[in-house]
């Protein structure tokens, strides 16, 4: 059994000691969802911070950003976390936009 950890609001500042400290507790993986800031981001900072875990979104708006500009996102974290990157897509919702 894996367990992940799914963070839908969180502050930037805190992601490279979060995501350090859900690595080091075992823990297989660590989503952050759009609601509380860019999980693009987020994803970023917590690949240059761990090795292990899988890093996801959970979930991201597919429709404010261009399929290109999220596919080039996509291809850029997937590289910066080797191949850790999961990328969740939903329909947009009219409160988060």
């Amino acid at each position: 059994m894996k367990v992940d950890l799914t963070l839908p609001r969180f502050r930037l500042e805190d992601v490279p000691a979060l995501a350090r400290r859900v690595e080091a507790l075992g823990f297989d993986g660590l989503w952050f969802g759009e609601t509380g800031g860019d999980p693009f981001l987020a994803i970023a900072l917590a690949a240059e911070h761990t090795e292990r875990i899988t890093l996801g979104t959970g979930i991201a708006v597919a429709f404010p950003r261009s399929p290109m500009v999220t596919a080039y996102i996509a291809w850029d974290l997937q590289r910066l976390s080797r191949g850790r990157m999961i990328l969740g897509l939903g329909s947009q919702v009219k409160g988060h936009i």
